[in-house]
């Protein structure tokens, strides 16, 4: 019997890949160790959200622009002053996240997609959807029967993947 997920795939996406040599993990093609050897946060940043290394000037400019947006809610330096030393830091990040979508709520969601909505935001661009839908629908012998024939085609940009 297999165990776990190995083998199946959950998705796909540009931005990360995980076990695809053993047990490797991958931002863009880079190996998750050399970028935390020979980068700092805002170059990996800029890789993740760009899908490339930024130059000197990039990285500089970059680095201004999201200094600015470093600002913590006091009401959540107080959430954080309240947990335990001892706590897992993946708990204290779940933690973060969910407080923050509490006091930051984001007020442009886009349901263009049944049961899946990606936010915009300053830093993702909404999504774009181009969808196309063609049908034709006849009932029979006094509506006992029906038939129906569809066909769709979508084309989506600025779609997230997680």
């Amino acid at each position: 019997m297999s165990k776990g997920l190995r083998g199946i795939e959950a998705g796909k996406t540009s931005i990360c890949t995980v076990g695809e040599t053993e047990s490797d993990l991958l931002y863009r093609g880079y190996n998750v160790t050399d970028l935390s050897q020979n980068c700092v946060f805002e170059e990996v940043c800029f890789l993740l959200l760009n899908g490339k290394l930024p130059n000197s000037l990039e990285l500089k400019d970059f680095t201004k622009k999201i200094f600015l947006k470093r600002h913590i809610p006091k009401s959540l330096i107080s959430v954080l002053e309240k947990i335990p030393n001892e706590t897992n830091p993946m708990d204290v990040l779940r933690t973060t996240c969910s407080f923050l979508g509490n006091i930051e709520p984001v007020t442009v969601w886009d349901m263009k997609i049944k049961d899946q909505w990606t936010p915009s935001t300053n830093n993702i661009k909404p999504e774009k959807v181009d969808s196309y839908a063609i049908g034709y629908f006849k009932n029979f012998k006094e509506n006992i029967f029906e038939s129906s024939i569809e066909f769709y085609y979508k084309k989506l940009k600025n779609q997230i993947d997680y």
